[in-house]
């Protein structure tokens, strides 16, 4: 049964373009999201919201339902945990800017943050694929859970792995969960739900636009003990999320591949950068007995998996299964493309030239929300679009 805090969380988390930090100020100087939600025009002028915002406000909350939203809740079998709540995962009350509510599809594992993200490029190597499964299996089997954004092929090996090692996986989704993304993953998601957990701090039926993709990573890299990147192009998205572990004082590990190959140069720049160097599944085990209480008890030769099947094409979830991924995942990087404002965008890119701007410049020249620019400047980052230079400052690159 929901408090009706709760409820107030959610009709919060529904008005739209009422971002959490929008939210967060307004609890902080009011005391609830109840008593936020009571709040007249004068109030709201009082803590200095900009005009827009104010009237945003106003108008949201009363054409939203929030009774709506809790149907689906009920309808998906989900279930909404607030920060209050004593099964928040404590890793993400330490974050920047934590969600001030989850919501979750499956059973909420216990010690959640004893986890690991495993990531990668959405289409790996075949020896990218394999070495994600054999990694998640390895790190299961050592009570370790698996977490990521369930999106390509090393997401998909890597929950694959946990799931035949008999333990629970995590997803962060970058959509609400109402709907299944990439739907190509339906089937994993199904099997995930009922051996361990999907969560997204979205409304029920938020679209799996682009811009919510630095944000879900940022929860990825937040929850965990550290990140795991298996392969990764000098542009890879993999190397965000790395980073934003690398900021909120995770570890970062990254697996050595073959030297001058396109998908070990990230990685390679990852272990110049500090980056924890893993030459093999022991290693990886090894490195992380001095981490936490995890001891290596198996080796390589150990692991006994579906991994063979899983490249070689003798199981439904291979060869033919990763091709039509691939296929899936080709038609739907369109729809998260244009789901995104190309307007803003332009906006974004229009501001920054050849030499370095710092951040706050960029969000008051191009007159967005920082949230907005931040997730801009993201995708731009993995587009190859832009650089991200130390103290935050960027620069165009064409």
């Amino acid at each position: 049964m929901l408090s009706n805090e709760a409820k107030s969380l959610i009709h919060l988390n529904i008005i739209p373009g009422i971002g959490l930090q929008t939210t967060r100020t307004l609890i902080n100087a009011f005391g609830s999201a109840e008593q936020v939600l009571a709040l007249q025009k004068r109030d709201l002028e009082a803590v200095d919201l900009a005009d827009d915002v104010c009237q945003k406000f106003i108008n949201g909350r009363s054409t939203v339902s929030v009774e709506q939203e809790l149907e689906l809740i009920e309808k998906f079998n989900c279930q909404v945990v607030t920060i209050d709540d004593a099964v928040y995962p404590q890793p993400l009350r330490e974050i920047c800017d934590p969600p001030l509510i989850l919501y979750v599809k499956g059973e909420f594992p216990q010690n959640i943050g004893y986890s690991l993200a495993v990531v990668g490029p959405r289409r790996p190597t075949r020896c990218g694929r394999r070495l994600s499964y054999d990694i998640a299996h390895a790190l299961t089997q050592n009570g370790l859970k698996i977490v990521n954004g369930g999106f390509g092929d090393v997401d998909t090996c890597a929950h694959r792995g946990a799931l035949d090692a008999g333990g629970r996986t995590v997803v962060i989704m970058g959509c609400g969960l109402s709907i299944l993304y990439p739907a190509s993953n339906q089937q994993l998601f199904e099997k995930i739900v009922t051996s361990g957990t999907l969560i997204s701090e979205y409304s029920m039926t938020m679209p799996p636009f682009g811009s919510n993709v630095p944000r879900r990573n940022c929860l990825i890299s937040g929850l965990t003990l550290g990140t795991i990147v298996v392969e990764a192009t000098e542009c890879s998205g993999s190397l965000i999320t790395a980073r934003l572990a690398a900021e909120q004082g995770k570890e970062v590990f990254a697996v050595s591949g073959q030297i001058g190959a396109d998908m070990s140069k990230g990685t390679y720049q990852l272990i110049s950068s500090g980056a924890i160097l893993i030459h093999s599944i022991d290693d990886l085990l090894s490195q992380l007995s001095q981490v936490g209480n995890i001891r290596p008890n198996i080796t390589d030769g150990q692991i006994l998996s579906d991994a063979d099947e899983l490249i070689r094409g003798n199981s439904r979830y291979s060869a033919n299964a990763n091709r039509k991924i691939e296929g899936n995942i080709k038609k739907t990087v369109s729809v998260t493309e244009t789901a995104s404002d190309a307007k803003e965008d332009k906006i974004v890119i229009s501001v920054i030239g050849a030499d370095k701007i710092h951040i706050d410049q960029i969000v008051r020249n191009a007159n967005l929300p920082v949230h907005k620019v931040s997730g801009i400047l993201t995708m731009l980052e993995i587009n190859g679009i832009i650089e991200q230079l130390p103290g935050k400052f960027f620069r165009n690159l064409n």
